[in-house]
C-alpha cells in the first residue's frame, strides 16, 4: 500500500483513487504520522448554534439486528514491545428498537474489559457493574437509586433514654462518668422496647436491618478464672397497617454472644457482633417493634459467678441499629 509520503505530492483526487482499491481489498485504512493532528474530520456549515456530525461510525449486517448490535471506538496504546494494547473503548448498541441505543464506556484491567458506566435508551445512567447486580442508577429526572453492594448502611444510634421502659422487668438505671446507662441483671430477663418507623430510603428485602450492643462490665473474671459470656437478645415484629400493635404473635428473635475475657480491665468497652433481622416483608410506612433484652436465664450467659448480684450487670451504653438504603429518599415528583 502506498504511504502518505508517496502520495503527498499527488493531487487530492489522484491520491484518493490510488488508495481506494487498497482499502476495498484490505478492509482498513491506517493513517500514521508524528504530526498532530494525525486525522481531522471537518464539517462545514453556516450555522453558529448547533452541533453537526463530522464523522460517522457504522456497522452493517445482512441479518436482522437485535439488541447488542452496534459499533464502537477502540483506544489502543503500543510501545517498543510491538503489542497493540486495548485500554478503553466506547460502544453504542441497539437497545429496544432499531432507532434506540445504549452507550457503554469500557475500561480494561490487565486485559479484561468491564463497562462500569452505561446509559440506556431511556436515559438511565448506571454506574458500577453497568446495571446487572451492584450499581447506582440515575434516571432521566436525576433521581438516584442503588442496588446490591452499592447500597450503604445507615445507622440509628439509640441511647437508653430513647427507648421505652416497660413496667415488667426493665433494667435498672445506673450512672457512670455522668452518663445514665441501662444495667441488665443476671438471673432475670430484663427488657427495653423501641418503635421504629421504617423511613422512605429503606431498601426492602431480607436481612436489611441489623443491630449491635455497646456495653461494659465492672467485674470481669479474674485471670485465674475462665472467660465468661454475656448473651444479649433481640425480638422484633413487623407491623403493617391494620395489624395489632403488640408482641402477642408473629415475632422473630435472635441473640448476640459477647465474650468477657478473663483478666480484662473493668469497664472495658464491648462492641458486639451484628445480629441480623429477617425483614423480607417490611417496607416504607410499616413499623418494626423491637424488644431488647439480656438473655440472662440462658445457659450460654455465664457472666454470673460473682458474689454480689449487682456485680453481674451488663451496662448498656447504646443500642445500634443499621438498615440498608437503596435511595436518598422518595422522589419529589
Amino acid at each position: 500500500m502506498k504511504t502518505a509520503r508517496t502520495l503527498g505530492d499527488m493531487p487530492f483526487l489522484t491520491a484518493i483513487r490510488a488508495i481506494i482499491p487498497y482499502i476495498k481489498r484490505l478492509g482498513n485504512l491506517i493513517v500514521s504520522s508524528t504530526t498532530y493532528p494525525v486525522l481531522t474530520g471537518e464539517r462545514r456549515s453556516a450555522g453558529t448554534n448547533s452541533a453537526l456530525s463530522a464523522i460517522t461510525a457504522r456497522q452493517t449486517t445482512t441479518g436482522d439486528m437485535v439488541d447488542g448490535f452496534g459499533v464502537g471506538y477502540v483506544f489502543e496504546i503500543k510501545d517498543s514491545a510491538g503489542v497493540d494494547n486495548i485500554i478503553t473503548n466506547i460502544v453504542s448498541v441497539r437497545d429496544g428498537a432499531d432507532n434506540s441505543g445504549k452507550f457503554k464506556f469500557f475500561v480494561y484491567n490487565a486485559g479484561t474489559p468491564a463497562a462500569p458506566v452505561q446509559i440506556d435508551s431511556s436515559s438511565n445512567t448506571f454506574i458500577g457493574d453497568g446495571g446487572t447486580t451492584n450499581y447506582t442508577q440515575i434516571n432521566a429526572t436525576g433521581f438516584q437509586t442503588m442496588a446490591g453492594t452499592a447500597r450503604p448502611w445507615k445507622s440509628v444510634v439509640l441511647k437508653p433514654a430513647t427507648l421505652g421502659k416497660p413496667t415488667t422487668n426493665p433494667p435498672g438505671a445506673g450512672e457512670y462518668q455522668g452518663f445514665i446507662l441501662d444495667r441488665y441483671d443476671r438471673g432475670t430477663e430484663e427488657q427495653m422496647y423501641y418503635i421504629w418507623d421504617i423511613p422512605d430510603d429503606y431498601a426492602c428485602g431480607d436481612a436489611s436491618v441489623r443491630g449491635l450492643y455497646g456495653f461494659f462490665v465492672e467485674n470481669p473474671p479474674a485471670s485465674s478464672d475462665a472467660a465468661e459470656n454475656v448473651r444479649m437478645g433481640f425480638e422484633y415484629k413487623i407491623i403493617n397497617a391494620g395489624d395489632a400493635f403488640d408482641f402477642s404473635g408473629g415475632t422473630s428473635s435472635g441473640y448476640i454472644d459477647e465474650e468477657i475475657t478473663n483478666g480484662e480491665a473493668a469497664y472495658k468497652t464491648h462492641i458486639t457482633d451484628y445480629g441480623v433481622c429477617t425483614t423480607t416483608c417490611a417496607q416504607h410506612g410499616d413499623m418494626i417493634l423491637f424488644r431488647f433484652y439480656r438473655d440472662a436465664t440462658a445457659v450460654e450467659d455465664t457472666y454470673d459467678n460473682e458474689a454480689v448480684g449487682t456485680a453481674n450487670d451488663a451496662w448498656v451504653m447504646f443500642y445500634h441499629l443499621e438498615y440498608l438504603r437503596d435511595s436518598l429518599g422518595t422522589a419529589s415528583s
